[in-house]
């Protein structure tokens, strides 16, 4: 399965951007939470963490790294539970154009893991 998950602080923020291509995926999760509270504590992020621990994830993307993450710890974190899963999920980054995971390899490479951290650093001082 394929999903786009999209995350704004509020409900009066749009979500625009991010929606962009949303009927390219199989499902569609919108969280309205700070980007502070982990992935997997969020209320979509639970839905999302029992399709991956069920197997039935094939990727999931996101409009940019922050979506993940508000911090370098808590993006990498998550990015590496989606990759430990019994089927490793790759997270597809749409701003950076990247995927985290190699789909010869099923492996994160060096220069994909710098981009994401460098990312998730400007994230983490916005």
């Amino acid at each position: 399965m394929k999903i786009k998950y999209i995350r704004c602080s509020t409900s009066i923020q749009n979500i625009s951007r991010q929606e962009v291509n949303s009927n390219e995926f199989d499902q569609v999760f919108i969280d309205f939470v700070s980007g502070s509270v982990p992935f997997f504590e969020r209320e979509k992020g639970k839905l999302i963490l029992e399709l991956l621990e069920e197997g039935k994830l094939t990727s999931v993307t996101v409009q940019s790294i922050d979506r993940l993450g508000r911090n370098l710890y808590s993006t990498l974190e998550t990015i590496k539970r989606f990759h430990e899963s019994i089927i490793p999920v790759p997270v597809i980054i749409e701003n950076l154009g990247i995927t985290t995971l190699d789909p010869k390899t099923k492996k994160m490479d060096y220069t994909i893991n710098l981009m994401i951290s460098v990312m998730a650093i400007f994230s983490e001082l916005e």
